[in-house]
Protein backbone atom coordinates (compact mmCIF):
# COMPACT_ATOMS: atom_id res chain seq x y z
CA UNK A 1 0.00 0.00 0.00
CA UNK A 2 2.77 2.39 0.97
CA UNK A 3 4.53 1.52 -2.25
CA UNK A 4 1.45 2.28 -4.31
CA UNK A 5 0.94 5.60 -2.53
CA UNK A 6 4.63 6.44 -3.03
CA UNK A 7 4.39 5.58 -6.73
CA UNK A 8 1.21 7.66 -7.10
CA UNK A 9 2.88 10.58 -5.31
CA UNK A 10 5.99 10.27 -7.44
CA UNK A 11 3.82 10.05 -10.54
CA UNK A 12 1.92 13.18 -9.55
CA UNK A 13 5.17 15.05 -8.92
CA UNK A 14 6.56 13.83 -12.24
CA UNK A 15 3.36 14.86 -14.02
CA UNK A 16 3.41 18.31 -12.41
CA UNK A 17 7.07 18.66 -13.34
CA UNK A 18 6.20 17.63 -16.89
CA UNK A 19 3.42 20.23 -17.04
CA UNK A 20 5.73 22.87 -15.60
CA UNK A 21 8.44 22.04 -18.12
CA UNK A 22 5.88 22.00 -20.91
CA UNK A 23 4.58 25.44 -19.92
CA UNK A 24 8.18 26.70 -19.67
CA UNK A 25 8.93 25.38 -23.17
CA UNK A 26 5.68 26.84 -24.53
CA UNK A 27 6.43 30.23 -22.95
CA UNK A 28 9.91 30.18 -24.48
CA UNK A 29 8.47 29.18 -27.84
CA UNK A 30 5.87 31.93 -27.55
CA UNK A 31 8.56 34.51 -26.69
CA UNK A 32 10.69 33.28 -29.60
CA UNK A 33 7.74 33.53 -31.99
CA UNK A 34 6.89 37.03 -30.73
CA UNK A 35 10.52 38.10 -31.12
CA UNK A 36 10.66 36.63 -34.64
CA UNK A 37 7.36 38.31 -35.56
CA UNK A 38 8.66 41.64 -34.19
CA UNK A 39 11.90 41.30 -36.15
CA UNK A 40 9.97 40.38 -39.32
CA UNK A 41 7.69 43.40 -38.84
CA UNK A 42 10.68 45.70 -38.30
CA UNK A 43 12.43 44.27 -41.37
CA UNK A 44 9.27 44.71 -43.45
CA UNK A 45 8.85 48.27 -42.15
CA UNK A 46 12.47 49.08 -43.00
CA UNK A 47 12.03 47.55 -46.46
CA UNK A 48 8.89 49.65 -46.96
CA UNK A 49 10.70 52.82 -45.87
CA UNK A 50 13.57 52.09 -48.27
CA UNK A 51 11.13 51.35 -51.07
CA UNK A 52 9.27 54.62 -50.44
CA UNK A 53 12.54 56.58 -50.31
CA UNK A 54 13.61 55.09 -53.65
CA UNK A 55 10.13 55.56 -55.12
CA UNK A 56 10.20 59.18 -53.97
CA UNK A 57 13.52 59.73 -55.74
CA UNK A 58 12.48 57.96 -58.94
CA UNK A 59 9.22 59.92 -59.20
CA UNK A 60 10.49 63.31 -58.08
CA UNK A 61 13.42 63.42 -60.53
CA UNK A 62 11.29 63.23 -63.72
CA UNK A 63 8.56 65.35 -62.09
CA UNK A 64 11.18 68.00 -61.43
CA UNK A 65 11.88 68.02 -65.18
CA UNK A 66 8.19 68.25 -66.11
CA UNK A 67 7.34 71.08 -63.69
CA UNK A 68 10.61 72.94 -64.31
CA UNK A 69 10.39 72.80 -68.11
CA UNK A 70 6.77 73.97 -67.93
CA UNK A 71 7.96 76.94 -65.86
CA UNK A 72 10.70 77.74 -68.38
CA UNK A 73 8.28 77.38 -71.29
CA UNK A 74 5.99 80.01 -69.72
CA UNK A 75 8.74 82.60 -70.25
CA UNK A 76 8.76 82.06 -74.04
CA UNK A 77 6.41 83.52 -76.68
CA UNK A 78 3.21 81.47 -76.69
CA UNK A 79 -0.22 81.67 -78.27
CA UNK A 80 -3.24 81.89 -75.99
CA UNK A 81 -4.09 78.23 -76.62
CA UNK A 82 -0.53 77.10 -75.92
CA UNK A 83 -0.47 79.03 -72.65
CA UNK A 84 -3.79 77.49 -71.64
CA UNK A 85 -2.47 73.97 -72.32
CA UNK A 86 0.71 74.79 -70.42
CA UNK A 87 -1.26 76.00 -67.40
CA UNK A 88 -3.21 72.72 -67.41
CA UNK A 89 0.06 70.77 -67.60
CA UNK A 90 1.53 72.70 -64.65
CA UNK A 91 -1.61 72.31 -62.50
CA UNK A 92 -1.81 68.57 -63.25
CA UNK A 93 1.89 68.11 -62.37
CA UNK A 94 1.52 70.01 -59.10
CA UNK A 95 -1.60 68.01 -58.20
CA UNK A 96 0.32 64.78 -58.82
CA UNK A 97 3.08 65.99 -56.48
CA UNK A 98 0.48 66.71 -53.78
CA UNK A 99 -0.75 63.10 -54.04
CA UNK A 100 2.84 61.77 -53.82
CA UNK A 101 3.59 63.99 -50.81
CA UNK A 102 0.42 62.83 -49.03
CA UNK A 103 1.31 59.15 -49.50
CA UNK A 104 4.87 59.73 -48.29
CA UNK A 105 3.68 61.72 -45.26
CA UNK A 106 1.28 58.96 -44.23
CA UNK A 107 4.02 56.34 -44.67
CA UNK A 108 6.43 58.36 -42.53
CA UNK A 109 3.79 58.66 -39.80
CA UNK A 110 3.08 54.89 -39.88
CA UNK A 111 6.80 54.11 -39.76
CA UNK A 112 7.31 56.51 -36.83
CA UNK A 113 9.82 58.46 -38.94
CA UNK A 114 8.09 61.83 -38.70
CA UNK A 115 10.12 64.23 -36.57
CA UNK A 116 8.78 67.31 -34.78
CA UNK A 117 10.62 70.57 -34.25
CA UNK A 118 10.50 72.56 -31.02
CA UNK A 119 11.16 76.16 -32.04
CA UNK A 120 9.57 79.47 -31.11
CA UNK A 121 7.45 81.00 -33.88
CA UNK A 122 4.92 83.73 -34.56
CA UNK A 123 1.45 82.17 -34.75
CA UNK A 124 -0.01 85.09 -36.66
CA UNK A 125 2.80 84.78 -39.24
CA UNK A 126 2.08 81.06 -39.79
CA UNK A 127 -1.65 81.68 -40.30
CA UNK A 128 -0.86 84.61 -42.61
CA UNK A 129 1.49 82.44 -44.70
CA UNK A 130 -1.15 79.70 -44.93
CA UNK A 131 -3.83 82.12 -46.09
CA UNK A 132 -1.51 83.64 -48.71
CA UNK A 133 -1.21 80.26 -50.42
CA UNK A 134 -5.00 79.80 -50.56
CA UNK A 135 -6.25 83.35 -51.16
CA UNK A 136 -6.05 83.10 -54.97
CA UNK A 137 -8.19 79.95 -55.06
CA UNK A 138 -10.74 81.60 -52.71
CA UNK A 139 -11.00 84.68 -54.90
CA UNK A 140 -11.40 82.64 -58.07
CA UNK A 141 -14.40 80.89 -56.48
CA UNK A 142 -15.77 84.13 -55.01
CA UNK A 143 -15.43 82.79 -51.44
CA UNK A 144 -14.62 85.12 -48.56
CA UNK A 145 -11.66 83.97 -46.45
CA UNK A 146 -11.82 85.25 -42.86
CA UNK A 147 -9.55 84.83 -39.83
CA UNK A 148 -10.49 85.49 -36.18
CA UNK A 149 -7.90 85.15 -33.41
CA UNK A 150 -8.83 85.64 -29.76
CA UNK A 151 -6.85 88.47 -28.07
CA UNK A 152 -5.67 86.16 -25.24
CA UNK A 153 -3.86 83.80 -27.66
CA UNK A 154 -0.06 84.21 -27.19
CA UNK A 155 1.68 85.74 -30.20
CA UNK A 156 4.90 83.70 -29.83
CA UNK A 157 4.63 79.99 -29.02
CA UNK A 158 6.96 76.98 -28.95
CA UNK A 159 6.30 74.01 -31.25
CA UNK A 160 6.52 72.83 -34.86
CA UNK A 161 5.30 75.62 -37.18
CA UNK A 162 5.60 73.44 -40.30
CA UNK A 163 3.30 70.72 -38.96
CA UNK A 164 0.78 73.30 -37.74
CA UNK A 165 0.79 74.92 -41.17
CA UNK A 166 0.26 71.50 -42.76
CA UNK A 167 -2.85 70.82 -40.64
CA UNK A 168 -4.30 74.27 -41.32
CA UNK A 169 -3.56 73.97 -45.05
CA UNK A 170 -5.28 70.57 -45.24
CA UNK A 171 -8.40 71.80 -43.43
CA UNK A 172 -8.62 75.13 -45.28
CA UNK A 173 -7.97 73.53 -48.69
CA UNK A 174 -10.73 70.99 -47.98
CA UNK A 175 -13.11 73.75 -46.89
CA UNK A 176 -12.46 75.69 -50.10
CA UNK A 177 -12.73 72.54 -52.22
CA UNK A 178 -16.19 71.61 -50.91
CA UNK A 179 -17.59 75.17 -50.75
CA UNK A 180 -19.14 76.71 -53.88
CA UNK A 181 -20.15 80.04 -52.36
CA UNK A 182 -20.20 81.83 -49.03
CA UNK A 183 -17.23 81.94 -46.67
CA UNK A 184 -14.48 79.98 -44.96
CA UNK A 185 -13.53 81.14 -41.46
CA UNK A 186 -10.50 80.06 -39.42
CA UNK A 187 -10.61 80.85 -35.68
CA UNK A 188 -8.13 80.39 -32.84
CA UNK A 189 -8.96 80.46 -29.09
CA UNK A 190 -7.26 79.40 -25.87
CA UNK A 191 -8.52 75.97 -24.79
CA UNK A 192 -6.52 75.75 -21.54
CA UNK A 193 -3.36 77.25 -20.15
CA UNK A 194 -0.65 76.64 -17.53
CA UNK A 195 2.44 78.62 -16.65
CA UNK A 196 4.56 76.90 -19.31
CA UNK A 197 2.05 75.53 -21.84
CA UNK A 198 -1.05 76.54 -23.77
CA UNK A 199 -3.58 74.34 -25.52
CA UNK A 200 -5.05 76.20 -28.50
CA UNK A 201 -8.41 75.46 -30.09
CA UNK A 202 -8.45 75.94 -33.87
CA UNK A 203 -11.59 75.75 -35.99
CA UNK A 204 -12.20 75.96 -39.75
CA UNK A 205 -15.82 76.66 -40.66
CA UNK A 206 -17.24 76.57 -44.20
CA UNK A 207 -20.61 76.97 -45.92
CA UNK A 208 -20.08 73.96 -48.17
CA UNK A 209 -21.83 70.67 -48.97
CA UNK A 210 -21.61 69.26 -45.43
CA UNK A 211 -21.13 65.65 -44.27
CA UNK A 212 -23.90 63.11 -43.53
CA UNK A 213 -24.02 61.97 -39.87
CA UNK A 214 -23.24 58.33 -40.68
CA UNK A 215 -20.11 59.30 -42.64
CA UNK A 216 -18.47 61.52 -40.03
CA UNK A 217 -16.60 58.65 -38.34
CA UNK A 218 -15.05 57.48 -41.65
CA UNK A 219 -13.45 60.68 -42.92
CA UNK A 220 -10.40 60.45 -40.62
CA UNK A 221 -9.41 57.06 -42.08
CA UNK A 222 -6.89 56.88 -44.92
CA UNK A 223 -8.14 56.92 -48.54
CA UNK A 224 -11.72 57.58 -47.38
CA UNK A 225 -14.07 60.37 -48.41
CA UNK A 226 -17.61 60.89 -47.17
CA UNK A 227 -18.98 60.15 -50.63
CA UNK A 228 -17.16 58.12 -53.30
CA UNK A 229 -18.61 60.45 -55.94
CA UNK A 230 -16.78 63.31 -54.21
CA UNK A 231 -13.47 61.85 -55.41
CA UNK A 232 -14.66 62.12 -59.01
CA UNK A 233 -16.16 65.60 -58.62
CA UNK A 234 -13.66 67.25 -56.28
CA UNK A 235 -10.53 65.09 -56.59
CA UNK A 236 -8.05 64.25 -53.85
CA UNK A 237 -6.69 61.11 -52.20
CA UNK A 238 -8.67 61.32 -48.97
CA UNK A 239 -5.36 61.49 -47.06
CA UNK A 240 -5.46 65.10 -45.84
CA UNK A 241 -7.69 64.43 -42.84
CA UNK A 242 -5.98 61.18 -41.70
CA UNK A 243 -2.59 62.93 -41.88
CA UNK A 244 -3.97 65.91 -39.94
CA UNK A 245 -5.54 63.56 -37.37
CA UNK A 246 -2.19 61.82 -36.77
CA UNK A 247 -0.32 65.12 -36.53
CA UNK A 248 -2.84 66.46 -34.00
CA UNK A 249 -2.45 63.33 -31.83
CA UNK A 250 1.33 63.73 -31.79
CA UNK A 251 0.79 67.38 -30.75
CA UNK A 252 -1.23 66.14 -27.71
CA UNK A 253 -4.53 67.30 -29.13
CA UNK A 254 -7.73 65.92 -30.66
CA UNK A 255 -9.68 66.57 -33.86
CA UNK A 256 -13.42 66.38 -34.54
CA UNK A 257 -16.07 67.68 -36.92
CA UNK A 258 -19.54 69.23 -36.68
CA UNK A 259 -21.50 69.23 -39.91
CA UNK A 260 -24.93 69.41 -41.50
CA UNK A 261 -25.66 68.42 -45.09
CA UNK A 262 -26.03 71.44 -47.43
CA UNK A 263 -25.25 73.87 -44.57
CA UNK A 264 -21.54 73.39 -44.10
CA UNK A 265 -18.95 71.90 -41.76
CA UNK A 266 -16.72 73.04 -38.91
CA UNK A 267 -13.53 71.12 -38.26
CA UNK A 268 -12.06 71.59 -34.78
CA UNK A 269 -8.68 70.58 -33.43
CA UNK A 270 -6.65 71.31 -30.33
CA UNK A 271 -2.86 71.30 -30.05
CA UNK A 272 -0.48 71.94 -27.17
CA UNK A 273 2.41 74.43 -27.39
CA UNK A 274 5.05 75.80 -25.09
CA UNK A 275 4.91 79.43 -23.92
CA UNK A 276 7.94 81.70 -24.18
CA UNK A 277 8.13 83.56 -20.85
CA UNK A 278 8.97 87.24 -20.67
CA UNK A 279 8.72 90.01 -23.27
CA UNK A 280 8.62 87.59 -26.23
CA UNK A 281 5.03 86.71 -25.35
CA UNK A 282 2.57 88.96 -27.15
CA UNK A 283 -1.18 88.96 -27.45
CA UNK A 284 -2.83 88.52 -30.82
CA UNK A 285 -4.63 91.39 -32.55
CA UNK A 286 -8.08 89.77 -32.72
CA UNK A 287 -9.53 89.73 -36.24
CA UNK A 288 -6.91 89.91 -38.97
CA UNK A 289 -7.56 90.53 -42.64
CA UNK A 290 -6.84 87.86 -45.23
CA UNK A 291 -3.54 88.76 -46.90
CA UNK A 292 -3.33 90.45 -50.25
CA UNK A 293 -1.78 88.24 -52.91
CA UNK A 294 1.27 89.73 -54.53
CA UNK A 295 3.27 88.35 -57.41
CA UNK A 296 6.85 89.50 -57.15
CA UNK A 297 10.39 88.46 -57.88
CA UNK A 298 11.89 87.86 -54.46
CA UNK A 299 15.40 87.26 -55.76
CA UNK A 300 18.07 89.64 -54.47
CA UNK A 301 19.44 91.79 -57.26
CA UNK A 302 22.19 93.57 -55.32
CA UNK A 303 24.99 91.26 -56.48
CA UNK A 304 26.78 90.93 -59.75
CA UNK A 305 25.65 87.37 -60.50
CA UNK A 306 27.94 87.00 -63.51
CA UNK A 307 30.88 86.96 -61.11
CA UNK A 308 29.30 84.14 -59.10
CA UNK A 309 30.47 80.73 -60.32
CA UNK A 310 28.34 77.68 -59.54
CA UNK A 311 29.48 74.06 -59.89
CA UNK A 312 26.46 71.93 -60.71
CA UNK A 313 27.10 68.24 -59.90
CA UNK A 314 24.26 66.24 -61.46
CA UNK A 315 24.07 63.17 -63.70
CA UNK A 316 20.55 63.36 -65.16
CA UNK A 317 20.72 65.19 -68.51
CA UNK A 318 17.24 66.73 -68.31
CA UNK A 319 17.80 67.85 -64.71
CA UNK A 320 21.17 69.34 -65.77
CA UNK A 321 19.60 71.38 -68.56
CA UNK A 322 16.70 72.47 -66.38
CA UNK A 323 18.94 73.72 -63.55
CA UNK A 324 21.42 75.24 -66.04
CA UNK A 325 18.72 77.31 -67.75
CA UNK A 326 17.18 78.45 -64.46
CA UNK A 327 20.56 79.55 -63.11
CA UNK A 328 21.84 81.16 -66.31
CA UNK A 329 18.53 83.02 -66.70
CA UNK A 330 19.23 84.55 -63.27
CA UNK A 331 22.69 85.59 -64.43
CA UNK A 332 24.91 83.01 -62.71
CA UNK A 333 27.92 81.40 -64.39
CA UNK A 334 27.53 77.59 -64.29
CA UNK A 335 29.82 74.62 -64.91
CA UNK A 336 28.50 71.03 -64.98
CA UNK A 337 30.02 67.91 -63.39
CA UNK A 338 28.38 64.57 -64.18
CA UNK A 339 29.28 62.96 -60.85
CA UNK A 340 31.09 63.55 -57.56
CA UNK A 341 34.48 62.57 -58.97
CA UNK A 342 34.16 65.15 -61.77
CA UNK A 343 33.12 67.74 -59.19
CA UNK A 344 36.35 67.18 -57.23
CA UNK A 345 38.41 67.44 -60.42
CA UNK A 346 36.56 70.62 -61.42
CA UNK A 347 37.31 72.25 -58.06
CA UNK A 348 41.04 71.69 -58.61
CA UNK A 349 40.94 73.34 -62.05
CA UNK A 350 39.10 76.60 -61.28
CA UNK A 351 37.52 78.65 -58.51
CA UNK A 352 33.83 78.22 -57.64
CA UNK A 353 31.68 80.11 -55.13
CA UNK A 354 29.14 77.39 -54.41
CA UNK A 355 28.26 73.79 -55.34
CA UNK A 356 24.81 72.38 -56.10
CA UNK A 357 25.27 68.68 -55.33
CA UNK A 358 22.92 65.89 -56.39
CA UNK A 359 22.87 62.90 -54.04
CA UNK A 360 22.52 59.89 -56.32
CA UNK A 361 25.27 59.90 -58.98
CA UNK A 362 27.47 57.19 -60.54
CA UNK A 363 31.18 56.69 -59.65
CA UNK A 364 30.90 58.97 -56.61
CA UNK A 365 27.63 60.12 -55.02
CA UNK A 366 26.97 63.51 -53.45
CA UNK A 367 27.49 62.40 -49.83
CA UNK A 368 30.86 60.80 -50.61
CA UNK A 369 31.94 63.82 -52.68
CA UNK A 370 31.00 66.24 -49.90
CA UNK A 371 32.97 64.25 -47.31
CA UNK A 372 35.97 64.24 -49.66
CA UNK A 373 35.73 68.02 -50.14
CA UNK A 374 35.38 68.73 -46.43
CA UNK A 375 38.34 66.51 -45.49
CA UNK A 376 40.64 67.76 -48.28
CA UNK A 377 43.72 69.89 -47.51
CA UNK A 378 46.13 71.70 -49.82
CA UNK A 379 44.16 70.68 -52.90
CA UNK A 380 44.02 74.19 -54.33
CA UNK A 381 40.40 74.87 -53.37
CA UNK A 382 38.49 75.94 -50.26
CA UNK A 383 37.29 72.85 -48.32
CA UNK A 384 34.66 75.09 -46.67
CA UNK A 385 32.99 76.02 -49.99
CA UNK A 386 29.18 76.23 -49.52
CA UNK A 387 27.37 73.09 -50.73
CA UNK A 388 23.61 72.80 -51.33
CA UNK A 389 22.17 69.30 -51.67
CA UNK A 390 19.64 68.96 -54.48
CA UNK A 391 17.74 65.84 -53.53
CA UNK A 392 14.64 63.97 -54.65
CA UNK A 393 14.48 62.25 -51.26
CA UNK A 394 11.78 63.60 -48.94
CA UNK A 395 12.64 61.61 -45.81
CA UNK A 396 14.15 63.29 -42.73
CA UNK A 397 16.98 60.74 -42.45
CA UNK A 398 18.14 61.56 -45.99
CA UNK A 399 18.32 65.29 -45.31
CA UNK A 400 20.09 64.55 -42.00
CA UNK A 401 22.73 62.58 -43.95
CA UNK A 402 23.34 65.68 -46.09
CA UNK A 403 23.94 67.91 -43.08
CA UNK A 404 26.10 65.31 -41.28
CA UNK A 405 28.24 64.90 -44.41
CA UNK A 406 28.99 68.63 -44.30
CA UNK A 407 26.44 70.16 -46.65
CA UNK A 408 25.19 73.61 -45.70
CA UNK A 409 21.63 73.32 -46.93
CA UNK A 410 19.34 71.32 -49.19
CA UNK A 411 16.40 71.78 -51.57
CA UNK A 412 13.96 69.00 -52.38
CA UNK A 413 12.86 68.20 -55.91
CA UNK A 414 10.76 69.28 -57.60
CA UNK A 415 12.17 72.50 -56.19
CA UNK A 416 10.71 75.95 -56.40
CA UNK A 417 13.20 78.03 -58.40
CA UNK A 418 12.85 80.97 -55.99
CA UNK A 419 13.60 78.67 -53.05
CA UNK A 420 16.78 77.53 -54.80
CA UNK A 421 17.87 81.13 -55.54
CA UNK A 422 17.09 82.10 -51.94
CA UNK A 423 19.36 79.33 -50.61
CA UNK A 424 22.16 80.33 -53.01
CA UNK A 425 21.95 84.01 -52.04
CA UNK A 426 21.92 83.06 -48.35
CA UNK A 427 25.14 81.06 -48.56
CA UNK A 428 27.26 83.21 -50.89
CA UNK A 429 29.24 85.83 -48.94
CA UNK A 430 28.59 89.50 -49.71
Amino acid sequence: THGIIWLMGFGAIAFMSYLSNKRFVERNQSRTKLKEAKEEAETANLAKSRFLANMSHEIRTPMNGVIGMAELLRDTELTGTQREYLDMLKISSENLMLVINDILDLSKIEAGKLEFEQVDFNLCGIIDDTLKVLIVNAREKGIELVCNISPDVPGIILGDPGKLRQILTNLLANALKFTKNGEVVVSVDVDSRTENEVSLHFSVRDTGIGIPEEKKKDIFYAFTQADSSATREYGGTGLGLPISSNLVKIMNGKIWVESEVSKGSTFHFTARFGIIPGPAEQEMPGEIAAPEYESSDNAINCKDRKSIKILLAKDNTISQQLALRFLEAKGYTVEIANNGKEALEGLKKQRFDIILMDLQMPKMDGIEATRAIRSSKDQGFDPEIPIIAVTAHAFEEETEKCIKAGMNSYVTKPYNSEKLFEEIEKLIPE
